[in-house]
């Protein structure tokens, strides 16, 4: 399942979880920036909140779409990826795309990456 985000902006104090639209593998695939879906962080809540569109999906289908290294990849943490979606992370990485990911994910991602 892959998610689209696109809200409009929130000026109260809190921030709701955003509103998913279903998006097709085609328009994850062209996204500019896809949000690896998290336990413990959640940017999308930060770009939805300020009317960034986005791609989500979970860890579970990260390897059912293509990477492109025009993109922005954000992880949340724990970043969780199996080996076939490290080596994929990897080769993104390597072909110019960017990663970004914050605290346990530079240990279950970058770190093991590395190896």
């Amino acid at each position: 399942v892959f998610l689209f985000y696109n809200s409009n902006l929130d000026t109260s104090n809190t921030l709701p979880p955003p509103i998913p639209i279903t998006l097709e593998k085609f328009e994850l695939e062209n996204s500019d920036i896809v949000v690896v879906k998290g336990t413990y962080d959640h940017i999308e809540r930060v770009f939805s909140n300020i009317g960034v569109k986005f791609g989500y999906v979970d860890s579970s289908n990260f390897n059912n779409f293509s990477l492109n290294p025009e993109q922005i990849i954000f992880i949340n943490c724990p970043g969780n990826l199996d080996p076939h979606g490290l080596r994929k992370l990897k080769s993104f990485v390597y072909n110019g795309g960017f990663l970004f990911t914050t605290d346990w994910a530079l240990k279950n991602i970058v770190e093991r990456s590395a190896q």
